[in-house]
């Protein structure tokens, strides 16, 4: 009987142990708590407020917490460029183009068809490019000739998405493109297209198997 007690008493004393240690981190400084008048000050048991005439229901104090976000509007974005050449190179043919056949009867050549003399004709000369950035691009060409093809001219036309570029022709037009994003009326993102087609003239005053190169330059819009 005397252990049983004993056991208890001494759970007794560690609960109050408890209720005065938790008790002891309470102050009127830090507890942000506007108690309603009428409240009696509880300056000799550890602070707060008595409870005085209050009856149920009635409002013991008031509190607030302040709340705050950091915005980012959007989020962020990096933009990438991606411009793909599908032309791989370009092809002409030059001079004259009659044909004729060698008669053995008459030891002299028959005339088939007359053709055209020195001139030229596109074998491929379409260069297509293609924007898959999530920004317009400018591209400019630009023909320059080997030595052996200073007379040969070359005429450009851009054309973006089917359409003649604002008279973007010459010797070195650009060719504006759009980004890939969807506009108004489209369901998706999609790459936009345009090519240059090229045209040559003049005369080539020597053989050679390259007579010169379309540089292109891709650009960010000016302005």
């Amino acid at each position: 009987m005397k252990k049983v007690l004993a056991t208890t008493l001494a759970l007794a004393t560690l609960l109050g142990a408890m209720t005065l240690n938790a008790g002891a981190a309470y102050s009127d400084e830090t507890s942000n708590v506007t108690y309603e008048s009428g409240l009696i000050e509880n300056t000799a048991h550890g602070g707060g407020r008595q409870q005085g005439s209050l009856q149920n229901g009635d409002t013991i104090g008031t509190g607030s917490v302040p709340v705050k976000a950091n915005v980012t509007p959007g989020g962020s974005i990096t933009h990438v460029y991606a411009i793909s050449i599908e032309t791989t190179e370009l092809s002409f043919n030059y001079g004259n183009d009659k044909h004729q056949v060698w008669n053995p009867d008459t030891l002299s050549y028959d005339v088939v068809s007359e053709g055209t003399t020195d001139g030229w004709t596109a074998v491929d000369s379409t260069i297509t490019i293609a924007n898959y950035s999530d920004l317009p691009v400018d591209i400019n060409a630009k023909w320059t000739p080997v030595t052996q093809a200073q007379g040969v001219t070359a005429t450009i036309v851009a054309s973006a998405d089917g359409n003649n570029n604002n008279g973007t022709t010459g010797s070195d037009p650009t060719l504006k493109l759009a980004s890939a994003i969807a506009v108004a009326g489209e369901t998706s993102n999609t790459a936009r297209k345009g090519t240059f087609e090229v045209t040559l003239s003049g005369t080539l005053t020597g053989v050679t198997a390259q007579i010169g190169t379309i540089d292109l330059t891709i650009k960010v819009p000016a302005g």
